[in-house]
């Protein structure tokens, strides 16, 4: 996309078309993201835990760990109150 917001420029390029951005999808042109659009998108995304670690040093890598550990689906789905149906039986019974 130029900078008025032009995306004529895609015109130009040979099919099929291969463009590499970081805008989020909600900024892509309406045309490009209706149903009967011809665009497919493709979205790429790294680890979480490989940015922070790639962005820490040794003395972080610790805590990263025991916040990955601690983040990880095993203990969340493990944790009591994620056990319960009470929540979810408030949640129905008061209708929300």
């Amino acid at each position: 996309m130029t900078d008025d917001g032009s995306t004529s420029f895609i015109e130009g390029l040979s099919s099929p078309r291969l463009l590499s951005t970081h805008l989020p999808y909600s900024l892509f042109p309406k045309r490009m993201t209706d149903d009967g659009s011809a665009c497919r998108f493709i979205d790429i995304c790294r680890d979480p835990i490989d940015v922070f670690v790639s962005q820490t040093d040794e003395e972080n890598n610790k805590i990263v760990k025991e916040i990955v550990e601690l983040c990880s689906f095993e203990n969340l789905s493990n944790q009591d109150v994620n056990k319960s149906d009470v929540l979810l039986a408030t949640l129905i019974s008061s209708g929300k």
